[in-house]
This record gives structure tokens, C-alpha cells and sequence, in this order.
């Protein structure tokens, strides 16, 4: 039979906003974590998500190459 498809409720634009405060730009945590509708706990759920922790990375290693340091509205 097949298995259900896991869910993430986590989305690439939250990784790209993490990644961007994490290079010390966008919006600070808790203005994230409420425009994402998620909680600290939950993003510590999502932290340990290799994929999560994958897109991020991929995200701040952008930001560092491109320059990308502008606040996305």
C-alpha cells in the first residue's frame, strides 16, 4: 500500500526569512514566526528537519554569494 506523504507545515519562504535573519538582515524571530503563524517550539521541530536545515543553509549561502541583503516585504 502506499504511505501518506508527509506534510511539513514549514514553506521555502520561511527557510529564505531565517536565513536571512541569520546573516543578520529581514525581520527579527518573532515577527517571522508570526507572519509564518509558527511557534519557537515548532521551528525547533523544524530545525532538526534535514531538509529544512538543507534549504536554509542553501538560502544563506546565497544571501552570502549574491549580497542578497535587502528586508523582503
Amino acid at each position: 500500500m502506499f504511505s501518506p506523504v508527509d506534510y511539513t507545515k514549514w514553506s521555502d519562504r520561511l527557510c529564505f526569512d531565517i536565513a536571512l535573519r541569520l546573516e543578520g538582515s529581514g525581520e527579527d524571530l518573532p515577527e517571522i514566526l508570526q507572519r509564518h503563524n509558527v511557534t519557537t517550539l515548532e521551528l525547533s521541530d523544524f530545525s532538526k528537519d534535514p531538509v529544512f536545515d538543507k534549504k536554509v543553509k542553501h538560502y544563506r549561502d546565497e544571501i552570502r554569494e549574491k549580497g542578497i541583503t535587502f528586508r523582503l516585504k
